[in-house]
């Protein structure tokens, strides 16, 4: 059984590359870091939307979004 972590290549990187990186970019890898994203599931709890439903029938949390959906992955 091959795990994710055997495949996954060691970055380091330093605060001046950090430093680089555009705000926005580096607002979404903390907020999805920290799963404070508005996804559909936060949203859902921080009473905004009434539901979470994805189109494919599974819940909206951040991993589906950005990784499980059948339907993203299509695109």
């Amino acid at each position: 059984m091959v795990k994710w972590e055997e495949k996954v290549i060691e970055r380091k990187l330093s605060l001046d590359e950090i430093w680089k990186w555009s705000t926005s970019r580096l607002s979404f890898l903390l907020r999805a870091t920290y799963d404070m994203s508005p996804s559909p599931t936060n949203l859902l709890k921080w009473k905004v939307v009434n539901e979470n439903k994805c189109k494919c029938g599974k819940i909206r949390t951040l991993k589906h979004i950005l990784s499980n959906c059948s339907l993203a992955l299509d695109r």
